[in-house]
């Protein structure tokens, strides 16, 4: 794994060698820092052991945040080695989303509007396969706790639920601090992005985001037109789907971490999976 000092190394000139400071940002995922020049602003993302974890495939995620970039809705690229694990790229302007903005209308058809434009990107060629996914989550599990027993009904429910064939570009990790505010919406964090059912999508993000039923129609409703064109029970059904994974996700996280910040999370989620 290479240091930073190592990756300032293989970035181009001119951003190195004009370099004011470096600073390192919270990231639980990745090692992230800002780079300053005497121009401009960067960001610099490298690898971390999560990475090889979560089994991140840096190859495609490249692919896709291309084609974003390309749309204006992720930030540009000015240096990539996949292979090392080295992404450098501007820095964007503006504000993380807060949760209060998924109540706020306005915003709701703002994040319609870029789910769209997410959505009309050309399909990366990888279908998200949420079995695989699963599979190797509750392998980096301690096998000898109350996690690794409730993986195997997270891993039956997640085969129980057909897949869909409604298939576009998804980002497939929409949250607050995944989200830009600046002269218009921009995404950043593309590493989950893969081909998947756009409901998948709206799902996720009302699940993450804990948004109160109305905040949930109103996404809905904003992303169909107000037509009514959908399955709520499709929908539903991809909800539970993210849930289970979600579910997995973080009990990987912690059972490699060694922390035991997420429990409550886990907890509430688990309930959640038993009652439907």
């Amino acid at each position: 794994m290479l240091t930073v000092e190592q990756a300032i190394e293989l970035i181009p000139i001119s951003i190195s060698k004009n370099l004011i400071s470096i600073t390192p940002l919270n990231s639980t995922n990745n090692r992230i820092y800002k780079i300053q020049t005497d121009k401009q602003s960067f960001i610099l993302r490298l690898n971390n052991r999560y990475t090889d974890i979560f089994n991140i495939d840096r190859k495609k995620e490249i692919k896709v945040l291309r084609n974003a970039s390309l749309a204006r809705i992720a930030p540009e690229i000015i240096f990539e080695d996949y292979r090392k694990g080295i992404l450098l790229t501007l820095f964007v302007e503006g504000r993380t989303w807060h949760l209060d903005d998924f109540e706020d209308q306005t915003k709701i058809r703002s994040l319609v509007k870029l789910l769209h434009s997410v959505h009309s990107l050309p399909l990366c060629g990888l279908k998200l396969n949420p079995v695989d996914l699963a599979n190797n989550y509750i392998l980096k599990l301690d096998t000898n706790t109350d996690s690794y027993e409730f993986s195997k009904i997270c891993l039956s429910i997640i085969k129980n639920i057909d897949y869909s064939g409604n298939i576009r570009c998804c980002h497939n990790d929409i949250h607050p601090l995944n989200i830009i505010q600046g002269e218009h919406l921009m995404l950043i964090d593309w590493e989950y992005a893969y081909d998947n059912d756009p409901m998948f999508e709206i799902a996720s993000i009302s699940s993450f985001n804990n948004l109160r039923k109305g905040a949930e129609l109103m996404l809905l409703d904003e992303y169909f037109g107000g037509s009514g064109n959908y399955s709520m029970r499709d929908y539903l059904l991809q909800k539970k789907l993210y849930e289970a994974i979600y579910w997995l996700w973080l009990a990987c996280k912690q059972s490699n971490s060694g922390s035991n910040r997420d429990s409550e999370l886990l907890l509430r989620l688990k309930s959640k999976l038993l009652d439907q």
